[in-house]
């Protein structure tokens, strides 16, 4: 085999074992499978919204339109963070799970603008779309330039990077937490988004420990598991919220029988 082939079986083999070093057989496999559940809940998280959006043809009311932008900026941001990751093992479960989900956001804002109940917004939708799912495949193209190349991003801009842009995915809809925790009632979202999110986030710290024992933590891992933390206790306070709503509505049921 040539140099190019062996380099392209390289690749392909890091691609799929995420470049981990299998001579650690525990930490190398937890967070195999972690990662690969977290990339499939991660590119999965927006598929029902997408989904209610393409079958009802309707946005609805109450959409808070900067929560899409916050954690689609967040996404792409992910994806440069993996693809040109600083450290000698690339986190390139976070790249690959990201530059698809990036996409479908994408495409989401776009039906989100398209089938709003807001005129103005309505008339922008083919501008957002072009633009959102432009910035998507751009991201998604220099981020497979940094994988295949082996690219690095300085360890400065690595360390700005894993400040920025897990701000954006853990806080994007903390607003939307707030609000439920004031009026003491669940909403800003699914209940099944919810436990997407909320089984997301284990995923993904299950990912991080594991890979850190695997290779070694650095700054950038743990910066990426201190911000996987405070967004999980984020779910996790939604989640009880949402059984004590649940449980009080099958008590006034009950109640009123």
């Amino acid at each position: 085999m040539d140099q190019s082939g062996s380099n392209n079986t390289n690749i392909i083999n890091n691609i799929v074992w995420l470049s981990l070093d299998f001579n650690k057989p525990i930490s190398a496999w937890t967070a195999w499978v972690f990662g690969i559940v977290s990339i499939i809940l991660t590119i999965g998280v927006g598929v029902p919204q997408l989904i209610s959006l393409i079958k009802n043809k309707d946005t609805g009311d109450g959409i808070k339109y900067y929560t899409f932008w916050i954690f689609f900026s967040g996404i792409l941001g992910w994806t440069i963070i993996g693809s040109f990751d600083a450290a000698e093992t690339k986190k390139l479960a976070t790249a690959i799970a990201n530059m698809v989900s990036s996409i479908i956001f994408a495409i989401t804002i776009f039906l989100s603008y398209l089938y709003s109940r807001d005129q103005k917004r309505k008339s922008m939708a083919y501008i957002i779309g072009a633009f959102s799912i432009t910035l998507a495949l751009t991201i998604a193209g220099v981020s497979l330039y940094g994988i295949i190349a082996n690219k690095r991003m300085p360890g400065w801009l690595m360390n700005i990077s894993v400040w920025v842009f897990p701000v954006l995915t853990t806080f994007s809809f903390l607003p939307a937490a707030i609000s439920s925790f004031m009026k003491r009632k669940f909403e800003g979202m699914s209940s099944g988004m919810l436990i997407t999110l909320l089984t997301l986030n284990i995923g993904w710290l299950g990912y991080w420990i594991a890979l850190g024992l695997n290779s070694s933590f650095d700054f950038a891992l743990n910066m990426a598991i201190v911000w996987q933390v405070l967004a999980l206790l984020i779910y996790l306070s939604l989640t009880v919220l949402l059984i004590v709503n649940v449980s009080q509505k099958q008590k006034d049921k009950n109640f009123a029988r």
